[in-house]
């Protein structure tokens, strides 16, 4: 069963090119997983971007024991998953969760119906 707030583990991830294996954070429902992708590092498309720049949110590898290195989670761009495609890892920590939904919140990348779900706001 896939469930928010934890990070799933993707076999040759679409959304990559080329095609790759890649760590996702899953966010919310919709009704499929979506999810922000995790990079080893921060690109210098996004690093030359201050709206995209300030989507990144650091995660360590002290305190996420699957990595190898710190990463970064980008949520500039929300994607969707089939349930089936995601094997669990860890469930996100509460301080990486609590960044997530602020960077959600004050990003214009984030349709609203997608800010909505993940930062749990009802109408």
């Amino acid at each position: 069963m896939v469930d928010a707030w934890h990070i799933y583990h993707v076999e040759n991830c679409q959304y990559t090119i080329p095609v790759k294996d890649k760590f996702i954070a899953v966010v919310c429902f919709n009704p499929n997983p979506y999810g922000f992708l995790i990079n080893s590092k921060i690109c210098l498309y996004i690093q030359k971007r201050p709206e995209l720049l300030a989507c990144q949110v650091k995660i360590s590898a002290d305190k996420y024991g699957f990595l190898h290195h710190d990463s970064y989670i980008d949520c500039s761009n929300i994607l969707s998953f089939k349930g089936s495609e995601l094997n669990g890892i860890q469930k996100i920590q509460n301080n990486t969760r609590k960044e997530i939904k602020k960077v959600v919140s004050n990003t214009k990348l984030i349709a609203p119906i997608y800010k909505k779900l993940i930062c749990g706001e009802r109408d």
